[in-house]
């Protein structure tokens, strides 16, 4: 008994870990059941692309038609497809895929058909990318449904160049369009929005569109249009029906329709007149309650901006009363601009307007200005209260005298410089007139002994210039000139000494009197009496260090000097 039970629990065991087995191997292959090249292997709870087992190996290579929807793929390898080189369509919907590498569908040249409804797939990297369909060129149907794809790049169906039919329908998540996301799509005959959350579109697909020459289909149904300015290209795009354009091919009674505005609800899109397509104006001033004062006998512009699509009415009232059915308003004048927003949204319309009134007069131009623009969607006004006064009598003083008090601050300003500048020209010219009329007054030269006896009878003392002199090779020598003024006794000059010729000193030029200056050389010169005492009076020379002059009479000057050379030579 107890041995019979024992086999009955063996045979369970075995049972499950069989089941388990089968089930494994039921996740990567599935029975090759081939039905005119179709090889369906759906709903097996597969997690990776299945291998075809069992059968000839020709009827391997002979399957062109795959369906392995609603299964629990996630990930498409570069090998997945390696088996089936001679795939024309795939089927891949409702599995999880969220991952499409790079070379996935390189082993496929020959797919025509990829239907990727119902994944998870987002154009990303990592995710769904341009890369992904560089290897299918010969695709010509193209579904990506019930995808979070949010949003479409440009030039991502670039290398898609037979690309007939695209549909993205009932997308998980509201998709956004750039520029250039259909080019490349040459023989795109049928395009399919259909069921999404779209309430408009970019205008700019209106060129996008024109951009596809084989384009004929659009599928816009099941959609909640809101049918104002934005959407007008829709309805412009749609009226090339009648010359070979584009067609709506909803079917009957499931063509797409405006939910908004109100006024439009439920109206079919297709065959509304172009002039419902409005925007409601919306102003652009800044709301405010301020009072605009403005002084009597001025000018004053008022200005109003708006958006608006179509422009609509103008007017401008004053008081509840309509500016332009009153008489007697010569001193008004209106002006109106009209702009493209282009920048913004080719749609939409940038709507200026002016009121100007001349010469204000309390009473009479005191009042609430509204500006106000409308059309089938609604209007939008501007509120401007002005009020005239009288110039206050103080302040107007304080502004006038503050105006002057600047004006003669700049006079007064320009007329110190002038006096500053023309008294440094004149010092400049004074000193460069009194240092020409010294030179020329006391120079002399060694053999010119009789100026040197007039300097000398012209002053009184015996005096010493003194520049020390420091040349090259340590060598150092005081030079001293006598000068003897010729009187009745005709004193002659003494003999000038100086150095040997081969240590270079620059021979100075003797100005006698009290200035002492020397050439090429750097000199610190200073005069004293024989007696070694310091002049009482003083007299500033042309060297800047000046000279001395006394009251005392001597018949001999001495001329000491030392000199320090520039260059060392």
């Amino acid at each position: 008994m107890s041995s019979h039970h024992h086999r009955t629990e063996c045979r369970v065991v075995t049972a499950f870990f069989l089941g388990l087995l089968v089930g494994a191997l039921a996740t990567t292959r599935c029975p090759l059941t081939l039905n005119a090249g179709r090889y369906a292997c759906r709903g097996r709870g597969l997690k990776e692309v299945p291998v075809p087992i069992g059968g000839p190996e020709k009827n391997h290579h002979a399957i062109d038609d795959l369906d392995i929807s609603n299964n629990f793929i996630e990930i498409l390898h570069p090998d997945s497809f390696k088996p089936y080189p001679r795939l024309r369509i795939l089927r891949l919907e409702r599995n999880r895929l969220w991952r499409i590498t790079e070379e996935a569908f390189r082993s496929l040249p020959h797919l025509e058909q990829l239907y990727l409804r119902g994944n998870r797939l987002a154009i990303q990297p990592g995710g769904l990318n341009s890369r992904a369909l560089t290897s299918l060129g010969g695709l010509r149907v193209l579904d990506l449904s019930e995808n979070p794809i949010g949003y479409l790049p440009g030039q991502i169906f670039k290398p898609l160049v037979n690309l007939v039919e695209l549909q993205l329908e009932t997308m998980v998540r509201d998709v956004a369009f750039q520029r250039n996301c259909f080019e490349g799509l040459a023989a795109l005959r049928r395009l399919s929005l259909a069921h999404n959350k779209f309430k408009t579109l970019p205008a700019f697909l209106a060129e996008e569109f024109r951009r596809l020459p084989s384009l004929k289909e659009v599928k816009l149904e099941g959609n909640s249009w809101n049918c104002d300015c934005h959407l007008s290209w829709i309805s412009a795009s749609m009226r090339w029906r009648a010359h070979g354009g584009l067609d709506d091919t909803s079917p009957e009674g499931n063509e797409p329709r405006c939910s908004q505005p109100e006024a439009l609800a439920n109206r079919p899109l297709f065959s509304l007149p172009h002039s419902e397509f409005q925007c409601a104006p919306v102003a652009l001033n800044r709301e405010t309650t301020q009072v605009h004062e403005a002084e009597v006998g001025a000018t004053v512009t008022l200005v109003c901006n708006f958006h608006v699509q179509p422009r609509g009415y103008i007017r401008w009232y004053k008081d509840d009363q309509v500016i332009q059915r009153r008489t007697g308003w010569q001193r008004l004048q209106q002006q109106q601009q009209q702009e493209s927003m282009t920048r913004v949204d080719r749609q939409l319309l940038l709507h200026q307007t002016n009121l100007t009134l001349f010469g204000v007069q309390p009473g009479r131009d005191d009042g609430l200005y509204v500006c106000e623009t409308g059309n089938k969607r609604g209007k939008a006004s501007v509120l401007f209260p002005l009020k005239v006064i009288y110039p206050d009598a103080e302040a107007r003083v304080a502004r006038l005298a503050a105006n002057n008090a600047l004006l003669l601050a700049l006079i007064l300003g320009g007329c110190l410089l002038m006096i500053l500048a023309a008294a440094v020209v004149a010092l400049l010219w004074y000193r460069k007139a009194k240092a020409a009329e010294g030179r020329a007054r006391l120079l002399t030269t060694p053999s010119s002994s009789s100026t040197a006896a007039a300097a000398a009878a012209a002053s009184d003392g015996l005096y010493t210039c003194e520049t020390k002199v420091e040349l090259a090779g340590d060598w150092s020598e005081t030079i001293t000139r006598l000068v003897e003024g010729e009187d009745q006794q005709g004193g002659q000059s003494g003999p000038l000494q100086k150095p040997p010729a081969e240590h270079g000193l620059l021979l100075t030029r003797l100005y006698v009197g009290w200035t002492c200056e020397e050439q090429n050389a750097v000199a610190a010169p200073f005069w004293q009496t024989d007696s070694g005492q310091k002049p009482t009076q003083q007299r500033q020379g042309d060297y800047p260090t000046g000279g001395n002059r006394t009251s005392s009479h001597a018949p001999y000057y001495v001329r000491t000097v030392k000199v320090h050379t520039n260059d060392g030579h």
